[in-house]
């Protein structure tokens, strides 16, 4: 073979060469975008999950100082009073004499305060909306678990998160809150029952100031104002 065939035979293996390092780096770049793309739906993802579960543990919380400070509810009065500027409820009033939430009640009005305030915590999800995801989200329900000391939430709420072709979505989120709800609801239920018992009035009755309970009187309303104290945590109610 001749020089010249073999300047030529070198510069056509020198373009195989070439074409088929492009290639090579033209799909690596590709795989890494696509990977890439999908780390960063995925972190995102979990961005978005971290953001939902940081919301429904901050309005769970909101939700169990509320609720155990109005006497166990939330919306559903049977009676109100107004005491020191917030609303407690009255269970022994002059008209009807209704008794402290059962467990099931307490938890419909858990339900009605989280969908009242979960997706405003969430900001409705505007600030992921206008990195370009696309968000949907169903109504939040809430299950409570109530242990000596420690509440537990299992919240069903569905999210669908969606960019660039890739979704992703969650539907369930739990946590424990230290809130010793069925503690202090254990303890105003007994001291309702006693004072049921002795007749309901604010110069009637057999309760006493003992352990975390505290009997404050209050002339306005004609009401004795029932206040359960464990750590700091409160349970109040009227009668």
């Amino acid at each position: 073979m001749n020089k010249r065939g073999q300047v030529t035979l070198y510069i056509i293996v020198g373009l195989i060469v070439v074409v088929i390092i492009s290639l090579v780096i033209i799909l690596t770049r590709s795989v890494t975008k696509d990977i890439a793309g999908e780390k960063a739906v995925i972190s995102s993802g979990e961005e978005i999950y971290d953001f939902t579960q940081q919301c429904i543990e901050e309005v769970g919380e909101d939700a169990l100082v509320l609720i155990a400070g109005q006497g166990g509810n939330y919306k559903e009065y049977p009676e109100v009073i107004n005491f020191n500027g917030h609303n407690i409820a009255r269970y022994c009033g002059a008209d009807k004499l209704t008794g402290i939430p059962d467990e099931s009640s307490i938890e419909d009005e858990l339900n009605f305060y989280f969908q009242d305030n979960l997706l405003s915590c969430l900001g409705y999800y505007s600030g992921f909306e206008e990195q370009g995801y696309k968000i949907e989200y169903g109504t939040p329900e809430v299950e409570l678990t109530l242990l000596e000391d420690i509440t537990g939430f299992d919240v069903k709420f569905n999210i669908k998160a969606s960019k660039g072709g890739k979704e992703i979505s969650y539907s369930e989120f739990v946590y424990e809150s230290d809130f010793p709800f069925l503690r202090l609801y254990s303890e105003a239920n007994k001291q309702y029952l006693s004072e049921l018992q002795c007749g309901c009035g604010i110069n009637s009755g057999c309760m006493t100031e003992n352990g975390p309970t505290n009997v404050l009187m209050d002339e306005t309303s004609g009401s004795k104002i029932i206040v359960i104290n464990y750590g700091g945590s409160l349970f109040k109610f009227a009668m």
